[in-house]
């Protein structure tokens, strides 16, 4: 499934230019970005100088779909492309085995020179790499740059796997995805020294007959097979860089599954359970989006069957909220890991066989999200395993597959 292409990057950048007027959402892949009832060519124009660090401000703007979390690696340092100090290009020690890169790492005068970070000179390759995270379902590449040569209309942006493939000749190939940066200057904002692009990962398109249709899923191909996955950043050939930045949004390293907790208290007394995710402090909190427990540990499965008991005495009245009042009951089971279970099914049926039909796995929003109060006997502080609808990587059960991009739908 690949990533929807992105939508007016002017807004984007804007977004973080513009500091608290603007929000920004990274959902699946798709970049939405809202300005509080403002035109943003009122705002801002063709001046961006209202921040001294555009890339960084539009970096820490991209936000992650729910039960990913976010890593940011800059390449360069953002000076507006002051040359007091050197900032080198760094070709990836692991490159020079191919005669191209060895050439650019060695400065031979071949067709290609190596351009470092504020090189306004004409005719350069810039050359960096980012190091991949396994998990990693969506990014962001964002480059400050201008224009270092009258050809720079017809340069592109590459990103090249530091693994070879065989061609079907038998020999060793380097797979390398672009995007041209006619098409990133499309979407742009001009700053005080240059203009700020930026691109979703999944926009770059193989280069030729590549083995995979787009850098993600050759991505996800090398961390399946337990190979590092580094990618090697090109910009050829008219176009400086001041910096360059990527934000990944990445899935957590362990698998984790969404708990409730009862409370330590009893406030409605033994007869009347509270199952909640955060009500009580002393007590660890529950993960809604990643999960809180790993899913090879042993805990308690909620069990729910559904019910019209009468809400007790009081509810109303205290600080709890009587709307999450369910008329059924909940049980707990023996320990379990999380991940005996595949399906939501299979921990259903582990219900229905312990105390009979009807039973069920009790879902996170079973009284309206975050909090169950029923008349049951849960002791105090137990922990156990619950379901959670739209957070598939927070439940231990019919997970994504690594690497899958998923809809954001929040809880």
């Amino acid at each position: 499934m690949t990533e929807p292409a992105p939508r007016r990057l002017t807004d984007l950048v804007l977004a973080a230019l513009l500091g608290g007027l603007v929000s920004a959402v990274l959902a699946g892949g798709g970049i939405a970005w809202h300005m509080a009832g403002r035109d943003p060519a009122a705002v801002v124009g063709n001046d961006a100088s209202v921040s001294a660090t555009p890339t960084l401000d539009a970096l820490d703007a991209v936000r992650c779909p729910r039960g990913l979390s976010k890593t940011v690696q800059v390449r360069g340092r953002e000076d507006g492309f002051s040359r007091l100090d050197s900032e080198p290009a760094e070709v990836d020690p692991a490159m020079r085995q191919f005669g191209g890169f060895d050439d650019l790492a060695a400065g031979r005068p071949r067709a290609q020179t190596l351009r470092d970070f504020d090189d306004t000179g004409p005719d350069g390759m810039l050359i960096h790499h980012f190091d991949i995270p396994e998990g990693t379902v969506s990014g962001t590449l964002v480059l400050h740059a201008r224009a270092a040569g009258a050809g720079a209309e017809n340069d592109f942006i590459g990103l090249i796997p530091q693994q070879p493939y065989l061609s079907p000749a038998g020999a060793p190939k380097l797979a390398s995805y672009t995007f041209a940066m006619a098409d990133a200057r499309a979407n742009l904002v001009t700053t005080a020294q240059g203009e700020l692009l930026a691109v979703p990962l999944a926009g770059f398109g193989p280069s030729a007959r590549e083995p995979f249709p787009d850098i993600l899923s050759h991505m996800a191909s090398l961390s399946a097979k337990g190979k590092p996955a580094r990618l090697t950043l090109e910009v050829v050939d008219d176009t400086a860089v001041d910096v360059a930045g990527l934000a990944l949004c990445v899935e957590p390293d362990e698998e984790r599954g969404v708990t409730f907790v009862e409370l330590s208290d009893k406030p409605m007394g033994a007869e009347v359970s509270v199952l909640a995710c955060s009500l009580d402090m002393t007590q660890n909190l529950c993960g809604p989006t990643q999960g809180d427990v790993a899913c090879d540990q042993a805990l308690p499965v909620a069990c729910y069957r559904d019910g019209t008991a009468s809400k007790p005495e009081g509810l109303k009245e205290s600080f709890l909220n009587d709307a999450t009042f369910v008329g059924g009951e909940v049980r707990a089971t023996p320990p379990v890991p999380g991940e005996s279970f595949q399906t939501l099914e299979d921990a259903s049926r582990f219900c229905a066989d312990r105390f009979g039909e009807g039973w069920r796995v009790l879902s996170y929003q079973e009284g309206g999200g975050a909090v169950v109060i029923s008349r049951s006997r849960i002791p105090a502080r137990t922990r156990l395993w619950i379901d959670i609808r739209d957070q598939p990587r927070a439940r231990c059960w019919d997970r994504p597959e690594r690497g899958r991009i998923l809809t954001d739908t929040g809880p």
